[in-house]
């Protein structure tokens, strides 16, 4: 998409297209968000984008499949985060001319910032494969299997009614 179509004004939709649909499963697969990509003033409101999820099933489809592979773009990019140094400290001018360097903390916890948002995504988003990985054991203190636990069936039984006549509530009290 070479040119950028003006953005339509309010209660104008966007007329679905293969084309437009095409474009935002690219940006997607490449680990963009698709409030970013409706931004641009070439692309539809993300609200109507939802409708399209709605009456078309194969973009419904697709797009679950564009989010996942975009996904290991975002890990990609996570790691680059974390490797990259660039701006982890400044240089200090002091009046009186001694120049220092010193460690540029906002920036370290930007990133650290991003990469602790980007793996709570993956986690929450792919948990099979960015998630935790949690293993149970099965064994007890001294290493040995653990014992079934014996079932025990509780039922209720039902109160007996009471028994007319038993004084409690006669007429001539």
């Amino acid at each position: 998409m070479a040119k950028a179509k003006a953005k339509r004004g309010p209660g104008q939709p966007t007329l679905y297209s293969d084309e437009l649909t095409t474009e935002i499963l690219r940006r997607l697969r490449l680990g963009e968000t698709l409030r970013s990509i409706c931004r641009d003033p070439a692309m539809p409101d993300r609200s109507t984008v939802y409708e399209w999820f709605e009456v078309h099933k194969s973009f419904s489809d697709q797009y679950e499949e564009a989010r996942r592979k975009g996904c290991d773009a975002m890990a990609d990019e996570l790691i680059e985060i974390a490797h990259d140094g660039t701006n982890d400290w400044m240089e200090k001018h002091h009046y009186k001319g001694d120049d220092t360097r010193a460690v540029n903390g906002e920036h370290i916890q930007r990133s650290r910032l991003r990469v602790d948002t980007l793996k709570w995504y993956l986690a929450k988003f792919a948990p099979r494969r960015f998630g935790d990985r949690v293993a149970l054991e099965h064994q007890g203190a001294d290493g040995k299997d653990l014992q079934p636990v014996l079932n025990i069936t509780v039922s209720h039984q039902p109160e007996p009614a009471p028994k007319a006549g038993n004084g409690s509530h006669d007429a001539g009290d």
